[in-house]
C-alpha cells in the first residue's frame, strides 16, 4: 500500500495528464476525456506509473521526488521527540519493544505512543519495524478496504438474522432489537464512509465565511493554544482561518449541516 520506489514512466497518457493539468484542467475533466470512471481511477493510474499528487501545485510529480520532499520536511520540522523515538527503534532493531519505548518516552502505553506518532503523520511500518512516512491515500485505502469487508459482514449478518428471526428461538428474540440498527448502518453506508474517510490531499480547507469580522475572546488550554500555533506555523496559516474551519467542520459533523450550508451560501 505504500508508494513503490519506481522510476516515473512518461507515456502518452501521462504526458497528456501533465499537460492538461498545466493548462488548468481538473482531474475530473481529464478522467472523463480518457474514459475513466472518475478522478480516483486517474490517480491510481498515475501512481502505478510512478507519480504522486502534489496538492500545493495541483499536479503530479515523480513519487520519488515527493518522498524526498516529505522526508526533508520531516527531518527539518518534525518534533525532536518523534525523531528520537524513530532513532530509538533503529537502535534496538529487531529487539525493539514498543511498550518499553513508550514508557521510556513518557507515554502510558504503546497505543498512546502510536496516537502521538500518527498526529505527526508518522505511521507504523511492519516491514521496517519502525515509524515512518506513508504516502498517497494509504490510510484512506486501508479504511476503505475495512469498510467494504465490514459492509459485507453486516449484509450477511442481516440476511442471516432476518431469516432466523421468523423462528421462535430465544437467541432470535434477543437479537431482534438490533436488526434495525444494522439496516440503518447499511442505508447510510455512503455517508458513514464520507465521515470516516474525508477525501483530502493534505490541504487544509478554507471557507469564505460571510459577515463582518468581530473580536471574540476564548479561553482554552495553554497546551492546546501551543499546539494550534505549531500547526499554523507548519502550514503557514492564520489562527483565525483554522478556528473558522474547525467550527464549520464541527457544526457539519454534529447536526448543523443545513445551517452551515445556508451560512456559506450567503453573500
Amino acid at each position: 500500500m505504500k508508494n513503490q520506489e519506481i522510476e516515473p514512466i512518461y507515456n502518452e497518457r501521462v504526458n497528456a495528464t501533465l499537460k492538461g493539468l498545466l493548462e488548468g484542467k481538473t482531474r475530473e475533466t481529464l478522467a472523463e476525456e480518457f474514459g475513466l470512471g472518475g478522478w480516483k481511477s486517474l490517480d491510481i493510474y498515475m501512481r502505478r506509473k510512478g507519480f504522486a499528487w502534489e496538492g500545493s501545485n495541483s499536479t503530479y510529480i515523480p513519487a520519488l521526488n515527493k518522498a524526498d520532499k516529505i522526508l526533508e520536511e520531516l527531518n527539518s520540522s518534525a518534533p525532536l521527540k518523534a525523531e528520537m523515538i524513530i532513532k530509538r527503534f533503529e537502535e534496538m532493531g529487531d529487539d525493539s519493544d514498543p511498550r518499553a519505548i513508550a514508557k521510556e518516552f513518557g507515554f502510558k502505553d504503546h497505543r498512546e505512543l502510536g496516537e502521538y506518532m500518527q498526529s505527526k503523520q508518522l505511521f507504523w511500518d511492519s516491514e521496517k519495524k519502525n515509524y515512518g512516512v506513508m504516502f498517497g491515500d494509504t490510510v484512506n485505502e486501508t479504511l476503505a478496504e475495512m469498510a467494504i469487508s465490514k459492509d459485507k459482514t453486516i449484509q450477511q449478518e442481516v440476511t442471516k438474522r432476518n431469516t432466523s428471526i421468523s423462528g421462535d428461538s430465544e437467541e432470535s428474540m434477543e437479537l431482534a432489537p438490533y436488526l434495525p440498527l444494522l439496516e440503518l448502518l447499511l442505508q447510510n453506508k455512503d455517508r458513514l464512509l464520507t465521515l470516516l474517510m474525508p477525501e483530502s490531499d493534505g490541504t487544509v480547507p478554507k471557507y469564505a465565511v460571510p459577515g463582518t469580522t468581530k473580536t471574540q475572546s476564548l479561553y482554552m488550554s495553554e497546551l492546546l493554544v501551543r499546539l494550534m500555533k505549531e500547526f499554523c506555523d507548519s502550514r503557514n496559516l492564520k489562527q483565525r482561518d483554522v478556528v473558522e474551519t474547525a467550527l464549520i467542520e464541527y457544526f457539519k459533523r454534529y447536526g448543523y449541516q443545513r445551517e452551515v450550508d445556508k451560512l456559506l451560501q450567503k453573500r
